[in-house]
């Protein structure tokens, strides 16, 4: 049988260094997609040529923009329902204006106008998607981070401190008695569906919802990818089935408990089991799932640029 194209990581101090890590939930899809993407994106940080890409500064932008119009909305006593839509609107392209000068999505003058409004289109279109959306949650906390140096919470720790995780939960919604909790992770275009999850390997909502639960005490009774995409503007995830009734949700998303935790408990499992292999050095090329389009490092794998 012929080697295989990349080795297993054995150099003692790597592994070691790898072994103390605090995790995200983004490295840990990431190398379950594909460990070798994972080595080059994450370890090896090749030098970019070019400017970053219009999708990464977008999205930037977008997180930024929403994180201030909503907490503006919060802090002058409104909701994110029919009532508090004008507000949210105005507070929004506010944001954007303000936000703009930080985030160029293009140094082409016509090109950015046109970016910017796209933008504006698509966040409009979200916030009068979550304000008609029927929930009874609010937002209450934005940009949440746990784990890293100088965060005010600590890692979350999963099966007795194996699995060590940090993070930053784009918003968190809490309901009447803010006992109960809904997170929300913002994406670009699409959302994942909760199939997706566990061991077809989306792990952060599901993580985050276990946050939420062990670092702040509360109740995670739900969770979405929030897609920023005025065309498809519905989030998908997971709600129990009890919890915020009359929030519209897509497909299967609501479900009964022993479901939830099920998923919740599928997504703990794939990332523990991520990191074991990581721990282990287990270095492999995984062309089918490293990215859509198949292997993104053809090069180094020495396989084919797709996954077919």
């Amino acid at each position: 049988m012929p080697e295989p194209p990349v080795a297993p990581l054995r150099h003692e101090p790597v592994v070691a260094a790898l072994r103390e890590r605090v995790w995200s939930a983004s490295a840990l899809e990431a190398w379950a997609a594909c460990p070798v993407r994972w080595l080059v994106d994450r370890r090896l940080r090749p030098q970019a040529l070019v400017p970053d890409p219009e999708p990464l500064v977008r999205g930037k932008l977008a997180h930024d923009v929403l994180e201030q119009a909503l907490r503006a909305l919060v802090q002058a006593g409104h909701g994110l329902d029919p009532q508090g839509l004008p507000a949210a609107r105005g507070l929004l392209r506010d944001a954007l204006a303000e936000q703009a000068a930080h985030h160029r999505i293009s140094v082409n003058p016509e090109r950015l106008r046109s970016a910017l409004r796209r933008l504006e289109v698509d966040l409009v279109a979200y916030l009068e998607h979550a304000a008609h959306a029927g929930s009874g949650f609010a937002p209450d906390r934005f940009e949440l981070s746990f784990g890293a140096p100088g965060d005010e919470l600590p890692a979350l720790e999963l099966f007795d401190g194996e699995l060590r995780l940090q993070g930053r939960i784009d918003r968190i919604d809490l309901g009447a008695g803010a006992t109960q909790a809904i997170v929300y992770d913002y994406k670009g275009r699409t959302a994942p569906k909760t199939n997706e999850w566990g061991e077809r390997g989306r792990l952060q909502v599901g993580l985050y919802m276990l946050a939420v639960e062990r670092l702040l005490g509360l109740r995670a009774v739900g969770g979405f990818y929030q897609p920023l995409n005025a065309g498809q503007p519905a989030a998908r995830g997971v709600v129990r089935e009890d919890a915020d009734p009359h929030l519209r949700t897509v497909g299967k998303d609501r479900r009964p408990d022993d479901e939830v935790d099920a998923l919740l408990d599928a997504c703990a499992d794939a990332a523990r089991r991520a990191v074991r292999e990581v721990r282990a050095g287990r270095l492999e090329a995984r062309p089918a799932t490293c990215s859509p389009d198949g292997c993104a490092y053809p090069s180094i794998c020495r396989c084919e640029g797709t996954g077919a």
